[in-house]
């Protein structure tokens, strides 16, 4: 009987599954490697027992990966990501770089040599996978011996540990005909175990076409996933997490086999929260995962989000934001998926530690007396603030450019405002609320923080131009010293906020006008749009030029003109005046 040698790279949760199934099988000669010896020990362990004869008892680990894969029929790579595959790579094929893409001249032939298929089982963005094949050619074009033809084989998988063991996964594999052949009765062997359960799918004939059909697997199997959760959380919450759910759930339009395979290990999670199931599939695997999703998401809407309506992957974003705060905040990262559902439990998420808000690296305060401080908040897209407290009422300005998005009914393109998404805590430490909020340009808004503390992190998810958020934080510390009468409104001053402690008004200078400001008042002067201005004090002039968010305090009795020297462009301030 003709044997096949396999080497599988990588002994973990799946690999260990796989190099097992096929060790079990007469047709198959299979060696691992992994970079923790006692994985090697492991299935040295499972080989002596399958067949002592044979595989006498051993536990050296000494040989490397290029010996362990030399000259073997098949290599399967179960890695983590790209990073990890080219580290493989590199020590199995000769001259092999991670940087090299380009063929330096005719692929030479290759048909007299012995094939390797290199089965690449790692979900990895496919931009990477269909790059592989052409470092194999210019990996065997730069090598001055050839004793082999690498192949790819495109084969991302799916189906957990005990499908797995038994032979049973999904595997959705993709490469040209003349070299799918070679590998197809490895992948067979793998997926075709149990009928009705897992089986091996041709996607396509270019590499690549696997790794599309994982990705957009990945984003229904993550989204059912969080559903699960967040369904068995409500089910928790509201005394219904029993026997009756779970036949109706399994039973109903809402089974899948992600509910299947989890939800009983959420439900062991909520009923408690003590319990860690065995890491079937880590929280920092979706993170990983979930994040490719959303990356090949917006290569293929690139065009569409430019509207208002197309393009936003909605669902992606908020199943990936809710496995990265499981990982980040819970330290959840490399425990089992179920227990993502610690996230919605107040009874298990950790408490988080504090800072106030004037300690915070991107809040800079840029005016502090008595009565007001004023804190300029300024970060890019993707960045996410230190969790920080508000302690006293606040009032917000918000700064950044809108998100210009596509023409509307063959009109002018519209505007929306950026998107954040904000984290808050409760009193107890303990996650309160996760939501998306959209700050429009120019906006203000007001928080009573006195009365209850503002516990919270926030994070720039999209910006226009991709500038980031940009607020101004002004706190309102003291009242002011006596009662005075608001100020009487003149033309182009608008009232845009009435707040027992503040009021909020809009002044707007067009080019080459002046406005006196004459208010009997103690009040801040915040710029929204800059420019060149001309200001007029007893009888003297002199220039200026104000940025958008600059701040001046300004007390009762100081009378002052600014003419706008701008060629065409208005200037924009807000007034914030103290009430008594």
């Amino acid at each position: 009987m003709t044997t096949t040698k396999v080497t599988v790279v990588g002994y973990g949760a799946m690999g260990s599954g796989m190099a097992q199934r096929l060790a079990s099988l007469p047709q198959f000669v299979v060696n691992v490697y992994d970079v923790r010896p006692a994985q090697i020990q492991a299935f040295q362990s499972f080989k002596h027992a399958l067949d002592p004869a044979i595989h006498p008892a051993t536990t050296d680990t000494s040989l490397t990966l290029t010996e362990t894969a030399r000259d073997s029929d098949i290599v399967v790579i179960c890695v983590l990501n790209d990073k990890q595959c080219d580290s493989v790579l590199s020590d199995i094929v000769p001259s092999y770089s991670a940087t090299d893409e380009d063929i330096i001249a005719p692929t030479p032939s290759t048909s007299s040599l012995p094939v390797t298929s290199i089965v690449v089982t790692a979900t990895v963005p496919p931009s990477y996978t269909k790059k592989l094949p052409n470092r194999m050619l210019s990996a065997f074009q730069k090598s001055e011996s050839n004793s082999r033809q690498f192949n790819i084989i495109d084969s991302p998988i799916s189906g957990g540990p005990v499908r797995s063991a038994e032979g049973s996964l999904t595997i959705m594999a993709s490469a040209p005909p003349t070299h799918m052949s070679h590998a197809l009765p490895t992948l067979a062997a793998m997926s075709n175990a149990v009928p009705g359960s897992g089986g091996l799918t041709i996607c396509g004939d270019f590499v690549g076409a696997g790794m599309i059909v994982k990705i957009c697997h990945q984003l229904i199997a993550g989204c059912n996933l969080v559903a699960a959760a967040e369904g068995f959380t409500l089910a928790k919450k509201m005394g219904v997490l029993n026997d009756a759910l779970k036949e109706v759930c399994f039973g109903g339009a809402a089974n899948s086999t992600m509910m299947r395979l989890r939800g009983e290990r959420i439900e062991a999670v909520l009923n408690d929260p003590s319990v860690n199931p065995p890491t079937m599939s880590s929280c920092n695997v979706w993170t990983k995962d979930l994040g490719i999703v959303k990356s090949l998401w917006e290569e293929a809407n690139a065009e569409d989000q430019k509207s208002d309506s197309g393009g936003v992957g909605r669902l992606i974003s908020a199943a990936l934001e809710t496995f990265q705060v499981a990982a980040k905040n819970l330290n959840l990262g490399n425990e089992d998926d179920s227990t993502l559902v610690k996230l919605y439990d107040s009874a298990t998420a950790p408490p988080v530690t504090s800072i106030d808000v004037s300690q915070e690296p991107v809040h800079s305060v840029t005016l502090h007396n008595k009565f007001a401080k004023v804190l300029v908040v300024r970060f890019a897209e993707g960045h996410e603030t230190q969790i920080h407290r508000h302690s006293v009422d606040s009032f917000y300005f918000f700064l950044s450019p809108p998100i210009v998005c596509g023409e509307v009914g063959g009109g002018a393109s519209s505007l929306r405002g950026i998107k954040a998404l904000n984290t808050k805590y409760g009193q107890d430490g303990k996650i309160e609320s996760i939501g998306f909020e959209e700050m429009d340009y120019g906006e203000c808004r007001m928080g009573d923080h006195c009365t209850t503390e503002l516990v919270h992190k926030i994070k720039c998810v999209e910006s226009g131009s991709g500038l980031g958020m940009f607020c101004v934080d002004i706190e309102f510390l003291q009242a002011a010293p006596a009662s005075r009468p608001l100020p009487t409104q003149k033309p182009s001053m608008t009232l845009i906020k009435e707040r027992p402690k503040a009021n909020i008004y809009q002044i707007v200078i067009a080019p080459s006008s002046s406005f006196t400001f004459d208010f009997d008042n103690f009040y801040i002067l915040l710029t929204k749009v800059g420019g060149e201005v001309a200001v007029t004090k007893n009888s003297a002039t002199w220039p200026i030029t104000t940025d958008p968010a600059d701040s001046s305090w300004i007390e009762p009795g100081s009378v002052f003109d600014w003419k706008n020297n701008n060629a065409s462009t208005d200037i924009e301030v807000f007034m914030l005046v103290w009430k008594n």
